[in-house]
């Protein structure tokens, strides 16, 4: 996927899912926006990694834990993002 301009937002997002259909185009409709984040970090749980391995967005990161539960996932991508701004999304936020 091609972003729409260049990342340089200083912005992590970071998304804690199960692998929903809707997933795709949550991150679809973020890197179509004006700002798009320097990194989309993906947290879903190794036994759902499966739903999600064909990603290959260059901005988009798979945190792959081992437990499910939002408020976890959500924890542990915050403690990956690497940007000076985060936002925490749901995985159905288009």
């Amino acid at each position: 996927m091609k972003l729409s301009s260049s990342s340089n937002s200083n912005v992590s997002i970071v998304i804690p899912t199960l692998g929903g259909t809707s997933l795709f185009k949550t991150i679809e409709s973020i890197n179509n926006g004006i700002i798009v984040p320097d990194e989309i970090l993906v947290v879903i749980p190794d036994e759902k990694v499966h739903l999600v391995k064909n990603i290959s967005i260059v901005n988009v990161r798979l945190i792959i834990t081992s437990f499910s539960g939002q408020v976890r996932q959500r924890l542990e991508g915050l403690k990956h993002a690497k940007f000076e701004y985060v936002i925490q999304l749901d995985d159905d936020i288009i």
